[in-house]
């Protein structure tokens, strides 16, 4: 028999024009207590994201969880150059707050993650909340922001991003950096009866601010845990979980509440501002589906005139539509390309691999960047998903290892087109179902760079056989590279020329953009959008004329 397990729901939050991205994980038993978690922003966000997950999950079992995603960022309307930004920000804690208590909370405790600290401190002593978890707080918008300012420094390649900062291709506006940089975690009243600080030795809180909280009244306990700074420094393509830091939280969060009885959950009456399908303002809607063998957590996108299976008016199906695939990597790009996409009347779904954001976690730790045959078995489902709600068929947009594995799935009748950004051809050889050894990591440089040799020897003939396959299915490719990318280098050296003829007749076409790096960071994403819908335009007119 199937043990039950807590429920998970996707949707948003209206708030003002727009809305922001909320998930809630709903107990077996219903539960009066709940927890609120925080997100920090930009290239944190991505890095502490698993965490995050990992700790709403625990809580799950006996707490109504609910994380919020930022206006502006991950799913959420809005832009990071939208005006008074933070308030915002602010304004949709108080909003999921609210939206607890209409579930039949009556016990919350928020947990803060590092930027989180100065949102829930500017609004929680108005909001009643019993109690916070400060993790490796920001107190300080100004010291923030000098940290990104070395951090971009710092960067392998300094992009240039304009008018601010770009850390890891995440973009912090100067308005937004304005703003930050006069925000403090205020501690003129307390935030909560009950305080908990996890830190760091490595990335400490300020001794004055918690001395500050004690004295507005505010009972803190402070506490350390050694892997909080490995985690949030992360490259991205780790996505660690700080193990002891959520015992930690979990363990205080259980205790506080030990003493309190638990209450039957009770309808607030207030009125619920959730909903499960987001109006966008480009045309069109949004829901949040689970599909696949694993059910991943995938977004639907459709045209306002489209019916609830994708129909388009009057019953006539829709041309083309998309299906947006990555290990870990391209996040708000893929939320604009998306939302365009559905704005010239397609019917997009995108979805990350298991084990990333709230899709079900893998059979066993891999890279994020990594995939296997549970991972084909996920991305036939999806396009098939989509193949079913259009006439001609699906255009593949992958990202790294993502585009790599739409390669090896070309020979899906449906896929006309594929869409590879920084694709890792040399690694198309490489069984994904096997366990190795990644040489190319190895500290040793004559170890790193016979195994890059190797890599790009095997690799080749892989690489061959992949685009043959899709080239006989008469499937369109366009590959993106970063000027700068292995990838490239590898189709100059031994691609190229065995493709030539493929090239000139527009079977394949290979661009560099510059600035694409790990996160299309930099890149101009107007540039991309505009490439990515002639490249669709072109497969579409392709198959209404076989057709014809």
């Amino acid at each position: 028999m199937t043990e039950a397990r807590p429920s998970v729901t996707h949707g948003w939050l209206t708030l003002g024009s727009g809305a922001i991205a909320f998930t809630v994980l709903t107990p077996v038993q219903p539960t009066s207590r709940a927890c609120l978690i925080l997100p920090s922003v930009g290239h944190e966000n991505l890095s502490m994201h698993r965490g995050l997950v990992a700790l709403a999950r625990q809580l799950s079992t006996d707490h109504l969880v609910g994380m919020v995603q930022h206006w502006g960022t991950d799913q959420s309307t809005g832009s990071v150059d939208d005006d008074h930004l933070i308030d915002r920000w602010i304004a949709g804690l108080g909003a999921a707050l609210d939206e607890l208590r209409c579930r039949g909370a009556t016990s919350i405790t928020v947990v803060a993650p590092r930027l989180g600290a100065i949102l829930a401190t500017h609004l929680l002593p108005r909001a009643a909340v019993d109690s916070l978890v400060l993790w490796s707080p920001v107190v300080s918008g100004q010291r923030f922001v000098r940290t990104l300012t070395v951090l971009e420094a710092a960067g392998r390649t300094v992009v240039d991003s304009g008018d601010g900062i770009n850390v890891a291709g995440f973009r912090y506006p100067q308005p937004l950096l304005d703003d930050l940089a006069r925000r403090t975690a205020p501690t003129e009243a307390p935030p909560a009866a009950r305080v908990l600080v996890v830190d760091d030795e490595a990335q400490p809180c300020s001794p004055a601010f918690i001395d500050a909280l004690r004295q507005c009244g505010t009972q803190v306990e402070h506490v350390q845990s050694p892997d909080i700074a490995t985690w949030i420094r992360a490259a991205q393509f780790e996505m660690l979980v700080p193990e002891q830091s959520i015992a930690r939280i979990t363990e205080w969060m259980r205790a506080t509440t030990a003493t309190a009885p638990d209450q039957s959950a009770v309808e607030h009456e207030g009125n619920s501002q959730f909903v499960d399908s987001l109006a966008l303002a480009t045309g069109g809607s949004e829901t949040a589906i689970s599909l696949g063998p694993r059910y991943l957590c995938a977004l639907r996108s459709v045209p306002e005139d489209a019916g609830p299976e994708g129909a388009g008016p009057e019953g006539a199906v829709l041309p083309v539509g998309l299906v947006l695939d990555s290990t870990i990597g391209p996040g708000r790009a893929y939320v604009d390309l998306a939302r365009w996409q559905t704005s010239r009347g397609r019917v997009v779904v995108r979805y990350d691999f298991a084990g990333y954001r709230w899709s079900p976690n893998r059979r066993e730790e891999r890279h994020t960047f990594e995939y296997d045959a549970d991972d084909r078995a996920d991305l036939e489902s999806m396009v098939g998903s989509v193949s079913s709600m259009v006439e001609h068929g699906v255009v593949a947009v992958g990202f790294c290892g993502g585009a790599n594995l739409l390669l090896r799935r070309s020979t899906l009748a449906s896929v006309l087109g594929i869409v590879s950004i920084n694709p890792p051809l040399y690694d198309l050889a490489i069984d994904p179902d096997r366990k190795r050894t990644d040489r190319t990591v190895s500290t040793n440089p004559i170890v790193r760079r016979s195994a890059y040799l190797w890599r790009f020897v095997i690799g080749t003939r892989a690489a061959k056989r992949r685009i043959d396959a899709a080239l006989k299915q008469h499937t369109r490719l366009l590959f993106l590279f970063d000027a700068e990318d292995t990838g490239l280098t590898f189709w100059n050296t031994r691609l190229a020329r065995r493709y030539r003829t493929a090239v000139a007749k527009g079977s394949i076409a290979i661009e560099t953009l510059p600035n694409l790096g790990h996160n299309l960071e930099g890149a101009d994403l107007r540039i991309i959008l505009e490439r990515i819908d002639t490249f669709i335009e072109q497969v579409s007119n392709d198959q209404e004329q076989s057709v014809v």
